[in-house]
């Protein structure tokens, strides 16, 4: 039995699609792409937005390097947490969103996250920080994602800029205006909540046979 890898999955939907481009605005348009971010489970990380935002934040539990555009799984599989899930039956060795899926087919032995079986159903974390030059001090910043699915909360130094409620939707784009938060001629962080679907449906599933 092999599960079928595509949008309806649940593994597949805590994704995290960032375009997530600073943007200076005076005359000339600058454009830096954010692509090399840390990976973590709320269910491992305690604090709150607030301070995962904080460029001087420091965090206890190992985060582990992405780049972006990426899902979650993606990003687990390249830190070598789950088997890649197009070789062969992998993807019977990774837990499923679905928790009727879990049970039926044992996955939850496979779960990476310590007391919790299913790995998907708490936000993931993406952190990065980056620099902003001294020049572009009193300009305009915007944050675009070019994709988020399910859900997302953004936090840059310390201030929430977006919550779940206004950011939801498979795929949707957004742009977050952040230029009251932007410190030029600093370090600045950028903490992204990612949340999964409210309600994961029952994987699809084909029968291999021989």
């Amino acid at each position: 039995m092999k599960r079928l890898l595509q949008a309806s999955t649940s593994v597949l939907l805590i994704n995290l699609f960032l375009g997530a481009n600073v943007f200076a605005q005076k005359g000339v348009i600058k454009q830096v792409k954010l692509i090399n971010f840390d990976l973590q489970s709320s269910a491992l990380v305690k604090e709150a937005g607030a301070d995962i935002s904080s460029p001087t934040y420091h965090s206890a539990v190992y985060w582990m390097p992405v780049k972006v555009p990426s899902t979650v799984l993606t990003g687990l599989v390249a830190n070598h947490i789950y088997p890649d899930p197009y070789q062969g039956l992998n993807n019977m060795l990774i837990p499923d969103a679905s928790d009727q899926f879990n049970k039926e087919y044992n996955l939850t032995q496979y779960s990476h996250l310590p007391n919790n079986p299913n790995p998907w159903k708490k936000p993931y974390w993406y952190r990065t920080t980056f620099k902003v030059s001294e020049a572009d001090k009193g300009r305009r910043f915007q944050l675009i994602f070019k994709g988020i699915n399910y859900r997302a909360a953004v936090w840059v130094n310390g201030k929430q800029i977006a919550d779940s409620t206004q950011m939801a939707g498979m795929f949707e784009e957004y742009n977050l205006d952040v230029s009251k938060h932007i410190i030029a001629g600093k370090e600045n962080a950028l903490a992204v909540e990612i949340y999964p679907l409210d309600y994961p449906g029952y994987p699809s599933k084909v029968l291999l046979v021989p």
